[in-house]
């Protein structure tokens, strides 16, 4: 059972890994475009700090003990605020939306 959730938690470390760098990398893509707005590079920059956070307490509270269920328990839970911090901060604090 013990291969098992490190397996689990390499696994989703790596996916989460994947997700806060193509948040951050959105951020800069968003910053140095013309067309789009900062307040979307923010809400980006906002994410990948979250995620940031959230592989600081899963290293932190289950890496280091040994207690890899709770590390992936919070993985999980850092990516589901990332992503509900995104699509509200896209839909309420992003402005008008602009049909084209």
């Amino acid at each position: 059972m013990e291969n098992l959730s490190k397996w689990f938690y390499y696994l989703a470390t790596g996916i989460s890994i994947l997700i806060a760098l193509f948040y951050f990398f959105n951020f800069f893509y968003n910053l140095f475009d013309p067309y789009k707005k900062t307040s979307e590079a923010m809400i980006f920059l906002a994410g990948s700090i979250i995620m940031g956070c959230g592989f600081y307490l899963s290293y932190r509270f289950g890496f280091v003990p040994e207690q890899f269920w709770i590390a992936v328990g919070i993985l999980f839970g850092t990516f589901v605020l990332s992503v509900i911090w995104i699509f509200i901060g896209l839909f309420f604090f992003n402005g008008p939306i602009h049909w084209q």
